[in-house]
């Protein structure tokens, strides 16, 4: 979606991801639906720390595509509907 390299143990700041993603990764907080506007694609976040007792084992970010459906959305604003 990105086009980021994916090599295992890559530092978040690292990542050539939108400032917005790369800000929620180094976040310890929950995000849910977070809209990113990128060069294309329109992507929702949604953001999980990770923990096993006390120990933080990092988080899970996950991305969904949404650029089709915002098309649609759009066009049929267009259409009056």
């Amino acid at each position: 979606m990105l086009d980021v390299p994916r090599e295992v143990g890559t530092a978040a700041t690292d990542l050539d991801i939108p400032p917005r993603l790369r800000d929620l990764l180094l976040s310890r907080s929950h995000a849910d639906n977070l809209i990113t506007l990128t060069d294309d694609p329109v992507l929702v976040a949604n953001h999980r720390p990770v923990t096993c007792g006390d120990v933080e084992l990092g988080s899970v970010l996950m991305l969904r595509d949404r650029t089709d459906l915002e098309a649609l959305n759009g066009s049929s604003t267009r259409c009056g509907a």
